[in-house]
């Protein structure tokens, strides 16, 4: 006869037996409904609605929970994403505090093994580069590069991307000649080993910096024929009205930079860095007495969106005393 405390621990051991067989279930279910969200995000982006996406973004990481790496890279991802947004629109304080928390959790220092950690700190060099600190971001990037050689291989898809944020990081320094030199053998090998184009936008604009108009103009009118995404159309669109401008085509490049600001500030807001960009061309491109009052709130919102000592603001701030 079975005696109660029997009855009662042979329950126990089924409810146990019955959780070890269904928890491993239960986590893959949370990281498909996590993943769900995070692509339901990449689609939002890619519309141009970035307040959503990132609504989508904050609920996978206020759900994120355990140390499975599973869990890990669906939690970094989601951080890259939040912190790529943040970016675009200016919130750059902001982005820099994000990933710098989310280092701190789960970055190399914690998960040397996982690729996605040394990626979420090469976005961070990104995020560096766009802030003006260029000698951080450079030296950052090249460090995940190489770690990233190191455990992976010099041809693998982290690798590759390791070195092409490393020569966004070099163009955004204004170091064309070794930006182009890292784009073109990543870009190569890309286009070796899976057939991608990707990184060629960057590779242009580059040469943009080399003075090599005639080699960065088809790509991005190809570009700007199929974009992948919004913010990729208006970055072609801005590259091809600065060709314009450096080849003295005033009126097209005015049209082309007055259809790129609408656009940057319908999908990115006011305080994107590419419409700050984009009004500094603008307030060049003016020979009225408009001029120097277009740079002086260039000047304005560059000091409050990057900061005082930014490459940018002491360029804006050298026009106001030209023009001045």
């Amino acid at each position: 006869m079975i005696t109660t405390p029997m009855a009662i621990a042979a329950y126990v051991a089924l409810v146990l037996v019955f959780v070890v067989i269904q928890l491993p279930r239960l986590r893959r279910g949370r990281r498909r409904a996590r993943l769900m969200k995070l692509r339901a995000a990449a689609r939002l982006r890619a519309a141009g609605d970035y307040d959503q996406a990132e609504r989508h973004i904050l609920d996978v990481l206020a759900h994120r929970r355990g140390r499975q790496p599973g869990d890990i890279e669906i939690t970094l991802l989601a951080g890259q994403l939040l912190a790529n947004g943040r970016t675009l629109r200016g919130q750059l304080v902001e982005a820099e505090a994000d990933l710098t928390a989310l280092l701190d959790d789960y970055g190399p220092h914690h998960y040397p093994h996982l690729p996605r950690a040394w990626q979420t700190a090469a976005r961070l060099a990104l995020v560096y580069a766009v802030r003006g600190r260029y000698t951080e971001a450079i030296t950052i990037a090249s460090q995940v590069a190489d770690e990233l050689t190191r455990r992976t291989g010099a041809e693998s898809a982290w690798v590759l991307d390791a070195r092409h944020r490393l020569g966004w990081c070099l163009w955004r320094a204004k170091r064309p000649e070794e930006a182009v030199a890292v784009l073109t053998e990543v870009v190569t090998t890309r286009r070796r080993l899976t057939g991608s184009t990707k990184g060629r936008t960057t590779l242009a604009a580059a040469r943009l910096g080399l003075g090599q108009l005639d080699e960065a103009e088809p790509v991005f009118h190809a570009v700007l024929a199929e974009p992948r995404n919004a913010v990729e159309a208006i970055s072609a669109r801005f590259a091809l009205a600065k060709i314009a401008a450096l080849r003295g085509r005033r009126e097209m490049a005015v049209a082309g930079f007055t259809e790129v600001l609408q656009q940057a500030r319908t999908q990115l807001g006011a305080d994107a860095p590419v419409a700050l960009d984009t009004r500094y061309e603008l307030a060049e491109l003016d020979d009225g007495p408009e001029a120097l009052t277009a740079h002086q709130a260039v000047l304005a919102d560059r000091i409050r969106v990057l900061g005082p000592d930014h490459p940018d603001t002491q360029l804006s701030r050298d026009a106001v005393a030209e023009y001045g």
